[in-house]
């Protein structure tokens, strides 16, 4: 019950012409752990055309751990939007410049959402960020049922560049822990749009 990558990847992807329509496929991965090392990445994407990058839907019943990794979906270039992104389980590390990330870039498109449900939630250098060109940003949602962590120049971000709307961040958790000193941060950024909200809720 468990997949582990090695410098591997997990791709679904769409390169269409620029007038094709057709969305990229989804991802589903279901398991008890999973462990992403070495550059390894789990991702769709959409390039040119107008049609959709796939959803990511990953569960994994006890951990998933990211080092030095990646799961994402983009679109690239076209008019359609990034998939979203939904990942489920108890103890979810991400370490060593690793990413969770949603995208638009050059496109007209928006970015797809990022949902969490995690009881532990760790970011250590690494970041978990939606960013579009000109589209509305996605958003992130981070449900947390006990801790989440934030060290070593780690970063929460939803990025709206240009005349694209800002998206949201909200947080949920027991407890919130940030490393004094080690610039980490929870943003929302804006060009010249209309800006995203940022919300957090902790207990303590």
């Amino acid at each position: 019950n468990t997949i582990s990558l090695n410098k591997s990847n997990i791709v679904n992807g769409n390169v269409q012409g620029v007038e094709e329509e057709g969305r990229s496929g989804s991802i589903a991965i279901d398991t008890k752990n999973l462990f992403l090392v070495n550059n390894a990445r789990i991702f769709t994407n959409s390039t040119f055309g107008t049609g959709d990058a796939g959803d990511l839907n990953i569960k994994a019943s006890d951990r998933i751990s990211l080092d030095n990794s990646s799961i994402s979906s983009s679109s690239v270039l076209g008019r359609g939007a990034g998939g979203n992104i939904k990942i489920s389980t108890n103890k979810f590390t991400l370490a060593n410049n690793s990413n969770l990330t949603n995208s638009a870039a050059v496109t007209r498109g928006r970015a797809g959402n990022i949902n969490v449900n995690a009881n532990l939630l760790t970011l250590n250098k690494s970041q978990i960020a939606t960013s579009t060109r000109s589209g509305e940003g996605g958003n992130i949602d981070l449900q947390v049922g006990k801790t989440l962590g934030i060290q070593n120049n780690s970063q929460i971000s939803a990025q709206a560049n240009g005349n694209a709307s800002g998206a949201n961040v909200n947080i949920n958790a027991q407890s919130i822990v940030a490393a004094p000193g080690e610039n980490n941060d929870i943003v929302a950024r804006v060009g010249s749009g209309a800006g995203g909200n940022i919300t957090v809720n902790s207990e303590n």
